[in-house]
């Protein structure tokens, strides 16, 4: 899964008509604070929950009491996570607290809307009583009379009922365009003045679909915590890796394959390097993703590399030639062994025959062959 920023996710609400508070700026340290003695919020920008328990959001009565706090923050920690950058925003007058989230029912693979009209750091502690989860079919939508139904569990005034509903709605938008797994508002809060206003915001999205997401591969992808050079350019293509230490490197296409192959090779006694789960990205019909992946994994010190392949609706031919085109003369350095199962993998064979590569049709010759020349 793939997490936004919170100034990301609130710049994503604000773009669907999600009202967030008045943002000044994100802020790298204390000299690039530019406000006028108002009261303001400063808040940690990290990739984990729990700040407010944490000394992660604090507010600021003056200029130099924002540059105290911005000093004292940047460069700690919490839960592991570095500060290396903060948010500014305006003070909000609050009324009242709510939660409103969108995510998936991993048991049912449907969207969930939930709600409460409680809100805030100690949602988990809710009662249950006071949480109300209803279904929005994905092959219908999401029905308006839910989302009155949902609405009415807020205990808002009149008045707001119909923001409400914008909201929810905009924010179940929000959840299918970006192919997310969570969109979250906590708090979503009701200010003196009687307006919704998103507090706090929180998006994940499905990394297997981050190929065809093509806005959040612009993301600034240098403060994500723990991302090596290669996962971070990974994701630029679209694609989920993770960069082990071991020195046989995987690509496969998905839907469990990676983590089968990567429990077949430790079995055999491999030792697994960089892994990439394509997911997705396997529906590509360009063959440019894989080769710019592959040219990825030469600048990697490996013994030997994998790719396992079992596409039925992915064409096989297609990958067969990014992998011929792109290792070139590399198989003579570097093993390369290649099982290619599926929707043409005639054309593929034919296609890599002729190559110094090791092809086979069977998942076990596959692995215990990469294993021997990776020794």
């Amino acid at each position: 899964m793939m997490e936004l920023f919170e100034y990301e996710a609130k710049e994503l609400l604000s773009k669907y008509g999600i009202f967030i508070p008045k943002k000044y700026y994100l802020v790298y340290n204390s000299s690039e604070v530019r406000i006028n003695n108002e009261p303001v919020v400063i808040k940690a920008q990290i990739l984990s929950g729990g700040r407010g328990k944490r000394d992660g959001v604090k507010e600021a009565q003056s200029t130099l009491e924002a540059k105290q706090i911005i000093n004292n923050m940047i460069g700690t920690t919490i839960n592991n996570f570095i500060i290396k950058k903060v948010l500014i925003e305006e003070k909000l007058e609050i009324a009242k607290e709510l939660y409103i989230s969108v995510f998936v029912d991993r048991n049912k693979g449907i969207p969930l809307i939930m709600v409460s009209p409680y809100g805030g750091v100690d949602i988990e502690s809710i009662e249950k009583e006071n949480i109300f989860i209803r279904t929005a079919d994905p092959l219908i939508g999401l029905q308006k009379f839910i989302v009155r139904d949902l609405v009415q569990k807020l205990i808002l005034e009149k008045g707001l009922q119909k923001e409400a509903e914008k909201t929810i709605f905009n924010l179940y938008k929000i959840f299918k365009d970006y192919d997310a797994e969570l969109v979250e508002i906590n708090p979503l809060v009701v200010t003196e003045e009687g307006k919704l206003v998103a507090a706090d915001a929180k998006v994940v999205v499905d990394d297997n679909a981050i190929y065809r997401q093509s806005k959040l591969q612009e993301l600034d992808m240098k403060d994500r915590e723990g991302l090596t050079n290669f996962e971070r350019k990974a994701f630029e293509l679209g694609v989920t890796a993770n960069e082990m230490k071991g020195d046989i490197g995987i690509i496969t296409s998905g839907a469990g394959l990676l983590m089968a192959t990567a429990d077949a090779i430790t079995y055999y006694g491999g030792e697994i390097g960089p892994v990439v789960d394509l997911g997705g990205a396997a529906f590509d019909t360009t063959p440019e993703r894989i080769t710019k992946l592959i040219s990825l994994l030469k600048n990697l010190k490996l013994k030997a590399i994998l790719f396992s392949f079992f596409l039925q609706i992915g064409r096989c031919d297609i990958f067969a030639q990014s992998i011929s085109d792109s290792l070139g003369s590399i198989s003579d350095n570097i093993p390369i062994v290649i099982r290619l199962k599926g929707n043409k993998d005639d054309l593929a064979k034919s296609i890599l025959s002729n190559k110094n590569f090791f092809l086979t049709d069977y998942f076990e010759e596959a692995v215990r062959k990469v294993v021997e020349k990776s020794e």
